[in-house]
């Protein structure tokens, strides 16, 4: 998902929540505008302090967001003027139906006037319906002149394919710019075709300017090289679409669109994009923030037990791999000896690792552990500056483990799924065995959560986490 939807998308709910307020400023000025007064209908003698209703206003209008989100008027997805006007009417329609409820069941005649009632609920739709038309034209003349468009690459050389190819040049408000096509193949001879020649191509093209999505729109390709191309499409981290005719698909994590009236589908990777994404970043700024609050006097012990206890700074400062394989500045407590960190890599340590053949170190009894490393270890105590990384937007709250990059370079393929998303401080495989489990389950759960995701998960896992951290492990 391009940065500039997911913007735009956000600037949507002020957008909104202008519209309503203006909306409803409008109703109350030509309720007791002395020209337009004899129009209302109120009952006699009543009066309502614009400060007062504008206090109701500023109450019920985060309400209305609610309501509007609720019929996926902030979804990222591409939806049809008439079905969003249709979303809008249904919304408003709710919130002032209500409003009426709680005019009639509270005691006291709050908000009496059913002009602005009525006319918050019109001027709102036509606001909000306005408003979202001008956001939809600036959108498509930035498109038209190339801002923001997504950078797609065509693949096929069928009919379906050129269909496909001249809708999107005629109309540049789509949003797509074809920076390239790509043949599925070369001859008329399927056992000629060479998957990697695409591949190899793209790779170029990602070198050159970077690519936002590829369109598969020609079934030539064989199951076998789709799977590569979509395997290379999830480590490059391109969203991969294809014509629905291409196979049929298990996977009930698609999305769809239409362009030249050809139904397109998108496979996603995780449903961890767009809005989850804005909604895990809130929760981590949120969580981080009280983490650092609550542990603060814990942190500011330890430091100073560690001082104590061994020559060497309080912090442990070594580079590890984050979202889509990039290097960041990782920190915490040290545990261990200093300078003895990168003894685990050398001939005479691998003999005593625990998970010989796989790409991790662990040891048992490890004589580089201090005491008081040996103690913020077994308790996870030793991590706590995470909340510091989590804060500044390099680690999550909940996510896979952080990866270091000798590890990263001993890992297959499936492997790097992990690094679809930032590293958590907790994490699905670690609330199922912490460092004791299996290499080959830590991936697949880290999988399972990567293709699985939802707040309500995150939160169980948050929950879990306090009861896991007292567990024996085998290493330390």
């Amino acid at each position: 998902m391009k940065r500039s939807q997911i913007i735009l998308s956000i600037l949507l709910i002020p957008i909104d929540f202008c519209a309503v307020v203006f909306a409803a400023v409008l109703a109350y000025y030509v309720r007791f505008n002395p020209e337009t007064f004899s129009l209302s209908i109120a009952l006699p003698g009543y009066l309502l302090y614009f400060k007062d209703y504008l206090k109701i206003v500023f109450l019920v209008t985060p309400v209305w967001l609610g309501i509007f989100a609720l019929h996926g008027l902030y979804t990222l997805k591409k939806i049809r003027f008439g079905e969003e006007f249709f979303k809008i009417f249904s919304a408003v329609s709710i919130g002032t139906m209500g409003i009426i409820f709680i005019v009639f069941m509270l005691p006291g005649q709050i908000l009496a006037s059913r002009f602005i009632i009525l006319g918050t609920w019109f001027s709102s739709m036509i606001f909000v319906s306005s408003a979202r038309a001008i956001i939809r034209f600036i959108q498509r003349f930035l498109y038209s002149k190339g801002y923001g468009c997504r950078k797609l690459v065509l693949i096929g050389n069928n009919g379906q394919a050129g269909n496909i190819q001249q809708e999107i040049e005629e109309k540049p408000g789509l949003g797509y710019r074809i920076i390239a096509k790509i043949s599925d193949y070369q001859t008329r001879d399927p056992q000629f075709f060479n998957i990697s020649e695409i591949l190899d191509k793209l790779t170029k093209l990602i070198e050159k300017g970077g690519i936002d999505e590829i369109l598969h729109a020609s079934p030539r390709l064989s199951q076998r090289d789709t799977l590569r191309l979509i395997d290379f499409c999830q480590e490059k981290k391109i969203r991969y679409k294809f014509s629905p005719n291409l196979f049929e698909t298990a996977t009930s994590n698609v999305d769809t669109e239409e362009i030249a009236g050809i139904p397109i589908v998108e496979l996603k990777e995780t449903p961890l994009d767009g809005w989850g994404k804005v909604y895990k970043r809130l929760f981590d700024v949120a969580g981080a923030t009280a983490g650092i609050i609550i542990f603060s006097p814990i942190m500011l012990a330890i430091s100073l037990a560690i001082k104590l206890d061994s020559p060497g700074p309080v912090f442990f400062r070594y580079s590890r791999v984050g979202e889509y394989g990039q290097p960041f500045p990782y920190f915490k407590f040290r545990s261990m000896k200093d300078e003895t960190h990168y003894l685990k890599f050398t001939p005479a340590w691998r003999k005593n690792n625990l998970r010989k053949r796989t790409p991790l170190y662990k040891f048992k009894n490890d004589p580089r552990i201090t005491r008081v490393g040996k103690f913020i270890r077994k308790h996870t105590l030793d991590e706590l500056p995470e909340l510091f990384l989590v804060f500044l937007g390099r680690m999550s709250l909940v996510g896979p483990r952080p990866h270091e990059v000798e590890e990263i370079a001993q890992y297959r393929k499936h492997h790097k799924k992990a690094l679809t998303l930032k590293p958590g401080m907790t994490g699905l495989a670690q609330i199922s065995g912490r460092s004791d489990l299996d290499f080959e389950e830590e991936v697949k759960l880290d999988t399972f959560y990567i293709e699985n995701w939802s707040p309500l998960l995150d939160l169980k896992i948050l929950f879990k986490t306090p009861f896991i951290l007292f567990r024996k492990r085998k290493a330390l």
